[in-house]
């Protein structure tokens, strides 16, 4: 996911992996506190979010970002109250 020349671009299956796996050993600690496979299943849809939030924003970052035009708007001065006749 660097941007060096002749690095191609992950897919956001591999990314899953990679966070899973990255994530698994660093709270193996957690395992055992928790039952295994509920500790499988929440660091699968962790990584899940986190590989299409980092796929979402490398797309974003490959193109210009849009941004809202935003209109001057005028205002016009209250006219006061006039008494009525």
């Amino acid at each position: 996911m660097s941007k060096l020349p002749g690095t191609k671009k992950l897919s956001k299956k591999e990314t899953r992996k990679i966070i899973f796996n990255k994530l698994s050993t660093a709270l193996a600690e957690y395992k055992s506190e928790l039952k295994e496979k509920k500790f499988d299943r929440s660091l699968k849809r962790f990584s899940k979010l986190l590989a299409s939030d980092i796929a979402k924003s490398s797309k974003q970052n490959g193109r210009a970002v849009k941004t809202k035009k935003v209109r001057d708007v005028q205002t016009k001065p209250v006219n006061e109250l006039q008494p009525a006749n």
